[in-house]
């Protein structure tokens, strides 16, 4: 089953005419060049760590760049991020209030 939508052809014919080079999504070369297969495989430190540096480095690379064909879309990284982030701190609450500290 596939999640999402491809936009693979979209971005090919939009690159062709434009003459601009598609950015693929870095995610997958950072998840295994840390040795997992997705983000979710992760311990969730690390996860926490990498989604920021995504979104952290996507910021800074459409700064630096014009004219980009982006093959993938920060708001997936920020949706994420923002669901990792409410599940974690709903962990620490309970954790807190439950009299165990931090997790």
């Amino acid at each position: 089953m596939q999640h999402g939508i491809d936009t693979t052809e979209l971005a090919e014919k939009l690159a062709e005419q434009n003459g601009l080079k598609i950015i693929e999504d870095p995610a997958p070369a950072l998840c295994r060049e840390y040795g997992f297969q997705t983000l979710y495989d992760m311990p969730q430190r690390l996860q926490g760590e990498i989604r920021e540096r995504l979104i952290r480095d996507h910021a800074d690379f459409v700064k630096r760049n014009n004219d980009l064909l982006l093959n993938f879309s920060v708001f997936e990284y920020l949706a994420d991020w923002m669901r990792w982030l409410k599940n974690r701190v709903t962990k620490i609450r309970s954790s807190l209030k439950n009299g165990r500290g931090l997790i």
